[in-house]
């Protein structure tokens, strides 16, 4: 599993609700899985989490097909998930 720590302007648009319908998850999500493929193509599962080190989504890479498959975490959530998959014990990684 790899953990990937957003930026403060990163994890401010994460949450943003664009009017004009800019999808910052899409964006964001696409472009660090595509860095992961890249730099890294045996991981398989990724948590994406803001500067507070909050998750913010998690995604893994589909089995039977190419690709991942990813979701969003919802505020309310952000603690709990944190806890329950031990965030707490990893270092805090550059942003992307």
């Amino acid at each position: 599993m790899m953990v990937v720590t957003l930026d403060d302007e990163q994890s401010e648009n994460w949450d943003k609700d664009d009017k004009d319908d800019f999808d910052y998850q899409d964006y964001y999500g696409g472009e660090i899985v595509q860095q992961i493929q890249t730099q890294d193509p045996d991981t398989a599962c990724v948590v994406i989490r803001n500067a507070q080190q909050q998750p913010v989504a998690m995604a893994a890479k589909y089995s039977g097909e190419p690709g991942w498959r990813g979701m969003g975490i919802d505020v309310r959530l952000r603690t709990d998930i944190r806890n329950m998959i031990g965030l707490d014990d990893y270092e805090l990684e550059e942003p992307v």
